[in-house]
């Protein structure tokens, strides 16, 4: 039973089977990537282009306990939200899918990922529909969902 529990995690990625043992070298070589780390820094600053005080509710918390109104959200859209509506979730289904060894519970996680973010997409877009009304709809006629392109006039 061990064997097979060693096996198994022989197969998650970051780490390895050293003597019978795991080894977190993988692990420490993933916190080195420095790749890694500059896409994670830039998907930090599209994260920062939508308030975060707002996008986790923390601006109407805090209104709430001073006593005072949320002041009403105000829809813009910076950056590369000229280019796709959802940049972050573009960068997410790309992550989940550039894989350099594509095993069956990869693929199981980016096609379940993917399909989770894609109906959270439709659910998020009803709600900005609801808050921001005519601005985000002609937003929406004029950006692309997660595809870069322009779209037709």
């Amino acid at each position: 039973m061990q064997h097979s529990i060693l096996n198994i995690a022989q197969e998650l990625e970051g780490f390895q089977l050293v003597d019978s043992h795991l080894s977190f070298k993988g692990f420490i070589d993933f916190l080195k990537n420095r790749k890694l780390h500059e896409k994670t820094m830039k998907v930090k600053y599209l994260e920062f282009l939508v308030n975060h005080f707002e996008l986790f509710g923390l601006r109407q918390v805090s209104a709430n306990l001073i006593g005072r109104e949320a002041p009403a959200q105000t829809f813009h859209a910076p950056v590369l939200y000229k280019l796709v509506r959802h940049p972050t979730y573009l960068g997410l289904i790309i992550a989940f899918w550039v894989a350099p060894t594509m095993t069956v519970g990869h693929l199981l996680f980016a096609a379940a990922t993917t399909a989770y973010i894609f109906v959270g997409i439709v659910l998020e877009e009803l709600d900005l529909i609801e808050v921001f009304g005519e601005n985000y709809r002609s937003y929406r006629d004029r950006v692309s969902m997660l595809v870069p392109w322009n779209r037709p006039e």
